[in-house]
């Protein structure tokens, strides 16, 4: 073993934060807890055989190898004799449409909303997952938008609706004739869902706001797969290609932002979402904020806050405080 070099399984990503560190183990969604200064170890080494890293450390050859033996253990290292049979995974984070997801409230379904089903415009600037929300009663509504999708290359419907507006017949009856529509909300719910369910029928007890912005509470919300991993790398995994147009034909990036930047009503949602006044947010990155940047979560993080902009530091930063600390490593 001594002989040969260690090399970290494809799927394993070291992160550092200011007081500890992951290992990111996106083929499994693991995430392991190590010291930084194992974690410089192991990139420091990566390309010298065991041999070296023994020698090298011999006065405390105990804590390397409960630590080697750890990364064994956990099928996060292996052995080889060479390091070139094993290329690195392409961070190229590429894709050929615009947009992935547009969440829409349906209360209001004019002409301007039914130009865009009616003309497949999602579909021509990549849209895949479509959220309909409904305030009111909008149920007859979605069915006319689920009627339009029959070519459509939306892959994924998902509705929101208010309990008291919950039609349970009429709702069983469409999950039932349109098998894009994959799941149903029922939020402001007396009752809720238990969480290991697969029902396509949900009930929660949060009101729309919370639903739709539910805040990172544990590491149970992190997402740790292989391409959130590569898209925060480059761009903000909560924001990036999805766009929020409310029953005023609005577009905005969630439902609580005050501020918009264009209306269906008389512009071209294509030139609205390629404004960058718009889009700038898709490419705020974690490593662009204050505290975020410090946090070894920062690659798996769906955080929801809107950053904002500070001058003097040339850094975004965050008004509310997260539920984690980076720097104590405590959740709230």
């Amino acid at each position: 073993m001594i002989d040969k070099y260690y090399k970290l399984h494809s799927s394993c990503f070291i992160v550092k934060g200011i007081s500890i560190g992951n290992i990111y183990d996106l083929r499994r969604g693991s995430i392991f807890f190590l010291p930084n200064s194992i974690l410089d170890l192991l990139e420091n080494y990566a390309s010298k055989k065991i041999s070296t890293l023994l020698n090298d450390y011999n006065n405390q050859l105990e804590l390397i190898n409960k630590y080697l033996d750890f990364l064994i253990e956990n099928e996060i290292i292996f052995f080889t004799n060479d390091l070139d049979h094993f290329p690195k995974i392409s961070m190229s984070f590429r894709k050929p449409f615009r947009l992935d997801i547009v969440l829409m409230e349906i209360d209001n379904f004019d002409s301007h909303k039914k130009n865009i089903f009616q003309d497949d415009m999602l579909s021509e600037i990549g849209c895949t997952e479509l959220v309909l929300i409904s305030r009111t009663n909008a149920t007859s509504n979605l069915e006319k938008i689920l009627k339009t999708l029959d070519k459509s290359k939306i892959q994924s419907v998902i509705y929101l609706t208010d309990y008291k507006d919950y039609k349970p017949k009429k709702v069983s009856e469409l999950t039932s004739n349109y098998l894009r529509l994959r799941e149903v909300l029922i939020y402001n719910s007396p009752k809720i869902t238990d969480k290991k369910s697969n029902n396509i029928i949900i009930f929660e007890n949060n009101n729309i706001e919370d639903l739709l912005m539910r805040k990172i509470k544990s590491i149970n919300d992190l997402v740790p797969n292989l391409e959130v991993y590569i898209e925060a790398q480059k761009h903000n995994i909560f924001y990036n290609r999805r766009i929020y147009i409310d029953n005023e034909n609005r577009i905005k990036h969630t439902i609580n932002q005050k501020e918009t930047y264009g209306n269906i009503s008389n512009e071209n949602i294509f030139n609205i979402i390629l404004d960058k006044n718009f889009n700038y947010l898709w490419n705020i990155t974690k490593d662009d904020i204050i505290v975020c940047k410090d946090c070894q979560f920062r690659y798996l993080c769906p955080d929801n806050r809107i950053p904002i902009y500070d001058e003097k530091n040339k850094k975004y930063y965050h008004i509310e405080e997260c539920n984690y600390n980076p720097y104590t490593n405590q959740w709230k």
